[in-house]
């Protein structure tokens, strides 16, 4: 008795279904593929390793026809801002006895505690720049939270006015309210040390210009 291969069955379709359709099998990598979500987009600034590379070897210029040395000079010469600060609010009080000669003396002295009030303030100028710099990172990265957060209430209707900038540190000090309160203070600090410096500059300035005056009565300042 010779050995037939079995019939081959006949695909049953259901009704109202042609027969070449697709089967449930060969529509769930389409259904798969319709329904899955997009990849998320690249940020805006990532940046290649290669180019990362590039970046970290780029060094800014020195400035040129001299005025290098005077930077170095000016934030390199060893200053000692805690000491000049402390000397330098002694310096303004005049304790002498105001005699022609004293009061020149205290002229001569005067103009160079103005001159280092000035240099104190603009060495704190810059750095008080760069901590601003190296801290908005963590305040940024706070804050943005904040407005992701104001998103998500605006996206599920939750919320419907604008997002303001006040509600955006507000949301921040909500979520971190810890974090968000030591770096806004100590950036406050910053900044009031800088107009404190600042004002300690203007007053040295006004106090060597009453006393050369006073030595130098009927000098014309300026």
């Amino acid at each position: 008795m010779t050995n037939q291969a079995p019939p081959k069955r006949r695909r049953v379709q259901p009704d109202n279904v042609p027969e070449d359709a697709p089967s449930e099998a060969q529509e769930a990598p389409k259904a798969a593929t319709k329904s899955a979500k997009p990849a998320p987009a690249i940020p805006l600034f990532t940046v290649a390793p290669d180019q990362v590379m590039q970046l970290k070897s780029v060094r800014a210029p020195d400035m040129q026809h001299g005025f290098q040395t005077i930077v170095t000079d000016l934030f390199e010469s060893g200053f000692d801002v805690a000491s000049e600060y402390r000397d330098i609010k002694a310096g303004l009080e005049i304790t002498d006895a105001l005699t022609p000669d004293r009061l020149r003396r205290a002229a001569n002295t005067q103009e160079s505690i103005a001159n280092r009030a000035h240099q104190l303030y603009i060495i704190a100028k810059v750095e008080v720049q760069a901590y601003m710099r190296e801290t908005e990172g963590v305040y940024g990265a706070i804050r943005e939270a904040g407005i992701q957060a104001l998103e998500a209430d605006k996206a599920i209707g939750a919320r419907t006015k604008q997002i303001t900038d006040a509600d955006a540190k507000a949301a921040a000090a909500a979520l971190y309210p810890d974090e968000w309160a030591e770096i806004c203070t100590r950036r406050d600090r910053a900044e009031g040390m800088l107009k404190q410096l600042e004002n300690l500059a203007q007053l040295a300035r006004s106090r060597c210009f009453t006393v050369s005056a006073m030595a130098h009565p009927g000098a014309r300042l300026t």
